[in-house]
């Protein structure tokens, strides 16, 4: 991949990265891989100070249950942004676990 640029840089808010986050971007385009990585799932685009207390109860309240039982994760799907704001496409899925035995050769 090329390396960022300045405006891809400072959209990332480079003065408030702490220094591996800022280490990870330049390296790999995204601060928070490996050891900063914290998993979070984007639910909608930016969102106003007025309307951030209705949609966080909007939201807290349609993923309540969801939330009370262990979510089972049996696969892995990667995605790919072909280029910025592109919708992103899966590159590849990858089941997770075990396999049942196979019984012929």
């Amino acid at each position: 991949a090329a390396p960022l640029t300045e405006a891809e840089i400072e959209r990332r808010s480079p003065d408030s990265l702490k220094p591996d986050e800022f280490r990870n971007l330049c390296q790999w385009g995204y601060p928070y891989v490996f050891e900063t990585f914290r998993f979070h799932m984007t639910l909608s685009g930016r969102v106003g100070p007025q309307e951030s207390p209705r949609l966080g109860a909007a939201i807290d309240n349609l993923f309540a249950d969801v939330l009370q039982r262990p979510v089972p994760v049996d696969a892995l799907t990667l995605f790919v942004e072909t280029e910025p704001g592109a919708p992103f496409m899966v590159l590849s899925h990858h089941a997770l676990g075990r396999r049942p035995a196979r019984r012929t050769a």
